[in-house]
């Protein structure tokens, strides 16, 4: 689509609806700094074409309309592109992290028409990456007024409810992630079970979004196998092997296998809202992931092996570091950290760094070679079963995690070891609001941004924290459990 709309424009320069649409297109393909430079030109546009007066133009004699008539008409339709241009051109700022303009650019578009549900929408999401939720509700309510059916206003609206700590209206509200045309539900003849006691019979759950979201919600099983009979989960293969030690799960099953029967089915991040789940009764019990003992003790003689090479007088206090998440993921440019910020910690006494990254991100640490040491574990790059269950064993010799929100996160709280984790200023709904306490895993620790984009504050906080834990000699927070099957 974008080489005809270059050329309409190259033909005609004044043809708002091709600047629209491409600037539109371009913002979808994720270059938005592109895209504001054709919606600028397409509100420009619209803003020098005059609405022509009711009548004006009109040929009396006529019962069909006149050239005169139809250019004005024309240039009328032109005009009321103004409030999609400046909508279109608020999203494309708000991609390049512009949130003021983005700000002016919807309230410009209501001043004009009120009544679009779809900027309405946006400004809420807009609110809710700034952890403004009252405003990011109030938005979303306006939008739903003007169409109440929208299932992804009404979805990124439960994002802000459990971001705010109502879950048990949140998880209500998440199910409208059904309705999306981007999450379409999957085709089970089998119902799906909503809670009640399922005694004699089975139930399947199966994951639906990310490894961190399955290895956040897999600890629902033990509670679904509670009220009933036989639990399958579904799951990848290279998960397989370390969910085979949850509690409550009776079979596992490959994705892509040939499913065994089963009575009722339910989607693993539909779990909290069939078993009522509210903030006051999230189970926080760790670890429910589990490693086997002989993993660990290689992975303990490993780390005594690059002591021993490298001051085998001075004990070292080990961290395991993971700075890269899915770059794929919405949020990514805000969550993910340049491997450079760690060299703060790298500079305590004592302090010694152990990558636990894998696939994007791990090249970085040839770019900081010269300036800090990072030890690599020689095991696959890629997330494999074997590379999952090794970086849970080593996770397990650590005196420390410290992992951006993505799946290593995830994996270290599920295995109750200490873990910080370095939160951007546009949360995620799961880690709540203006807190540092964890409301999924006891031995998680939250350091925020006061700023966005400012990662040096965050990384100061935690230097002091390292430091006084380096020299005290302890572990941070560590969970009494031992996470050993």
């Amino acid at each position: 689509m974008g080489p005809a709309l270059l050329a309409a424009i190259r033909i005609r320069p004044d043809y708002i609806e091709a600047h629209h649409n491409l600037g539109s297109v371009l913002t979808e393909l994720h270059r938005p700094k592109e895209a504001v430079v054709w919606l600028k030109q397409a509100v420009r546009l619209c803003q020098n074409r005059q609405s022509p007066a009711v009548g004006e133009h009109t040929d009396q004699n006529s019962k069909s309309p006149s050239p005169n008539e139809r250019t004005a008409a024309q240039a009328y339709a032109m005009h009321s592109l103004l409030p999609s241009a400046l909508n279109q051109l608020g999203l494309a700022f708000a991609a390049t992290r512009a949130y003021r303009k983005a700000e002016r650019c919807y309230h410009r578009a209501l001043d004009l028409k009120p009544t679009m549900a779809d900027v309405h929408s946006n400004l809420g999401n807009l609110y809710q990456e700034e952890g403004r939720l009252p405003e990011a509700l109030a938005s979303y309510e306006l939008a739903l007024m003007h169409d109440s059916q929208s299932a992804s206003t009404h979805w990124n609206r439960s994002l802000s409810i459990l971001q705010h700590g109502d879950f048990e209206r949140g998880w209500r509200e998440y199910e409208w992630r059904w309705q999306r045309k981007q999450t379409p539900a999957r085709p089970f003849r089998q119902p799906r079970w909503d809670g009640r006691p399922f005694r004699d019979r089975t139930l399947l759950i199966y994951m639906e979004q990310g490894l961190g979201d399955m290895l956040q919600f897999i600890r629902f099983a033990a509670q679904a196998k509670e009220r009933g009979g036989r639990v399958l989960v579904e799951c990848p293969g290279f998960l397989a092997p370390l969910l085979s030690r949850c509690r409550g799960i009776d079979e596992l099953v490959i994705e892509g296998s040939i499913l065994p029967d089963f009575d009722l089915q339910i989607p693993i991040m539909s779990l909290p809202a069939a078993l009522g789940t509210t903030l006051a009764t999230v189970t926080r019990q760790v670890p429910y992931l589990f490693v086997e003992e002989d993993r660990c003790t290689r992975w303990r003689e490993w780390l005594a092996k690059i002591a021993s090479a490298a001051d085998p007088t001075t004990e070292r206090f080990n961290v395991g570091i993971a700075w890269q998440g899915n770059p794929n993921h919405r949020l990514d440019r805000y969550r993910s950290i340049a491997l450079c910020e760690f060299g703060l910690l790298a500079k305590i006494p004592g302090a010694r760094l152990i990558s636990l990254q894998k696939g994007p991100g791990a090249l970085q640490i040839q770019q900081v070679a010269t300036g800090f040491p990072v030890h690599e574990p020689p095991q696959s790059e890629q997330m494999t079963a074997e590379a999952l269950l090794d970086t849970a064993a080593l996770m397990r010799c650590l005196d420390l995690v410290i992992s951006v929100d993505t799946g290593t996160a995830h994996l270290a709280g599920g295995l109750g070891v200490p873990v910080w984790v370095p939160l951007s200023a546009i949360g995620e709904w799961r880690w709540l609001l203006h807190r540092e306490t964890r409301p999924w895993y006891p031995t998680m620790r939250l350091f925020r941004q006061k700023k966005l984009g400012r990662w040096k504050l965050v990384f100061r906080r935690m230097a002091a924290e390292l430091r006084n834990r380096v020299e005290s000699g302890s572990s941070a927070d560590r969970s009494p459990a031992t996470g050993m099957a």
